[in-house]
């Protein structure tokens, strides 16, 4: 009994030591890893603003301007940081108007592909919406659906009293070919305090995530391949209610924004997944340098194209091409010393043709364009004619093809004179023909816009309401000129037509910018009448230079009428914006009528100076 303490004092002593020295080996050889948040594994941070300080980082963010948006205005003064670590998105009034913040890292930051999360605070009033979303000017392009460029919508936050927000993607534009896809989940307490939303993006589909959960996944529009810029913006408009009942002003808060990329231990480089390449395309591989290669394997589909103990430096597909756009696979096999294998595939689409424009040509082109192509085949393919032919479209309409190029032998790039074609919409096509009726051809729609055109048909005021208005394109004229509609089946079957009334020297005067051509339609009793019509040129109305033009006598009618075309280039030292014609007295109805007028100035392409 006498030793029971210096026993339970014995046992607590060990007992204290013990936790004591434990703790001491935890902390010497357990010491808890701290985890940066930022990290991911397998991906690498490309981009990220936690909003430190008290103003936007205007390196890595631009304010969207005041731009009218829906039933409100993008304003500058509505996005800023709270000096708390936050970015602040906000909704206000003023004035009764209201105004939203917008901010995107437009030529400052874009990305195809990775990992993109925002984490934030939504705002619970109704009324509008905020939105973390990727752009790029090529969801405007038609035609490769929106693998040219998708609007992808991470997350939009219309509904608030319903505990849901919406995931979208658009494309092919804003217009009638306008197409989209969504997902509204639900998902309760997203409008209480702070959630993280987050898109993986790869060349496959892509993958939507709140709080870490996966939402919503889609390949819809075909996945796009663009480098996109990323955007978060508020917006007034009755999708996300009343905005009368909203409490203003209203916050997004903002704390951080991060982006990544997928980091590989093997990269093909070229050809890139998701893409169409040439059947000959050179393939690139680059290996992590802290791998000790022993071996190296690459297969196209199912055929070896190489094996060593190095990457190749001159290495090309090559295996048997079907038809063009066929999906192909591409496998690496790297083997290191220690027999680790790392894997690397690609998915792309093999053809045997492939055209280019300039990537700043706009919607329309014009002038000379420079029309690159190239050509590659698979393995025992060889092409005997290439052929570069222009297609006219025309509705319900079978065209012939101009050909602009044939030979044995593609030069790779040639030179394309538009104004040898009408304007309108062609089919570019680029065509190898390789023997046995086998053939590849690549397409590219194209619009042929060189000319801007007025046309004038002299039509006589209409009525509106009682009240009388012009429909003569003109932009000054004389005062004695009279409309005509009769005996139109002597005139050529025209009922629209106007003639001096022969008591003074009449004219008028068109605008059309940047002139080039001209085509008047004149009906004279005598051809050599139409000597004495002057027509003119000017650049500011003070300076006129009076025109040569061609006459071609077009018909004649039984009643004594000839049917006549004055017509001709202007080429002058100047830019000439101004057409002017001239009757002198003594010429009225009986003698010389005007029947329709055609300007043609060189057209401005869409952000031309």
């Amino acid at each position: 009994m006498t030793y029971r303490p210096l026993i339970l004092v014995l046992v607590s002593l060990f007992l204290c030591v013990t936790f004591v020295l434990g703790t001491e080996v935890v902390a010497v050889m357990g010491v808890p890893e701290v985890v940066d948040p930022k990290h991911k594994p397998g991906w690498r941070l490309t981009f990220e603003d936690d909003f430190e300080g008290d103003r936007i980082d205007l390196t890595k963010w631009s304010y969207l301007p005041n731009w009218k948006r829906h039933d409100g205005y993008w304003s500058p003064e509505e996005a800023f940081l709270d000096g708390e670590g936050h970015l602040i998105i906000q909704v206000n009034e003023r004035e009764g108007t209201y105004y939203s913040g917008a901010v995107a890292t437009r030529d400052r930051f874009e990305q195809a592909y990775g990992y993109y999360e925002i984490r934030c605070q939504l705002p619970k009033e109704e009324g509008f919406w905020t939105a973390f979303w990727l752009m790029t000017d090529g969801v405007q392009q038609l035609g490769n659906e929106g693998r040219d460029g998708t609007e992808i919508d991470i997350f939009e936050s219309p509904f608030s009293k319903e505990d849901r927000i919406q995931h979208a993607l658009h494309w092919d534009g804003y217009g009638p070919e306008h197409r989209s896809a969504g997902y509204a989940p639900y998902i309760k307490g997203i409008y209480e305090g702070f959630h993280t939303f987050a898109l993986e993006w790869n060349v496959d589909e892509y993958i939507f995530y709140v709080d870490g959960k996966e939402t919503w996944r889609t390949s819809a529009g075909g996945v796009s391949q663009v480098p996109s810029y990323l955007k978060i913006t508020a917006e007034v408009g009755p999708w996300g209610g009343d905005i009368r009942r909203a409490t203003l002003p209203a916050q997004l808060v903002v704390d951080y924004v991060r982006v990544y990329e997928r980091v590989h231990e093997v990269k093909i480089d070229s050809p890139v997944a998701g893409t169409t390449v040439l059947a000959d395309e050179p393939i690139l591989v680059s290996v992590n340098p802290a791998i000790d290669i022993a071996q190296v394997q690459i297969i196209q589909n199912d055929v070896e194209l190489y094996q060593g103990s190095s990457i190749p430096k001159q290495l090309r597909l090559s295996a048997p091409v079907g038809d063009d756009d066929e999906e192909h696979l591409l496998t690496v096999v790297v083997t290191d010393v220690k027999g680790r294998v790392f894997e690397q595939i690609a998915k792309f689409k093999v053809r045997r043709t492939l055209l280019e424009l300039p990537q700043d040509q706009a919607s329309y082109i014009q002038g000379t364009v420079e029309v690159n192509g190239r050509v590659g085949f698979g393995s025992n393919e060889q092409a005997d004619i290439f052929a570069l032919t222009l297609q006219p479209i025309r509705v319900f309409e079978e065209t012939e093809p101009n050909m602009v190029y044939e030979g044995g032998h593609w030069p790779g790039s040639l030179s394309l004179n538009t104004l040898e074609f009408e304007d309108g919409a062609y089919d570019l096509i680029l065509m190898a023909k390789m023997g046995q009726g086998t053939s590849s051809k690549d397409v590219r729609r194209i619009v042929i816009r060189n000319w801007e055109r007025l046309l004038e048909d002299f039509d006589p005021p209409g009525t509106w309401f009682g009240g009388a208005f012009d429909r003569l394109k003109t932009i000054e004229r004389s005062q004695g000129w009279e409309f005509l509609n009769d005996e139109a089946v002597d005139l050529f079957g025209d009922n629209t037509r106007i003639a001096s009334k022969g008591l003074e020297s009449e004219y008028l005067i068109w605008k059309q910018p940047r002139l080039r051509r001209y085509e008047l339609i004149v009906y004279a009793r005598d051809d050599m009448l139409s000597e004495t019509i002057e027509l003119a040129v000017s650049p500011d109305l003070q300076q006129w230079q009076l025109l040569d033009p061609k006459l071609v006598v077009l018909d004649y009618s039984d009643q004594g009428w000839l049917k006549l075309c004055l017509a001709g280039d202007v080429i002058t030292a100047s830019e000439n914006d101004y057409f002017r014609v001239v009757l002198p007295s003594g010429l009225g109805r009986n003698e010389v009528q005007l029947g329709s007028l055609e300007l043609c100035g060189v057209a401005r392409l869409p952000g031309a100076e």
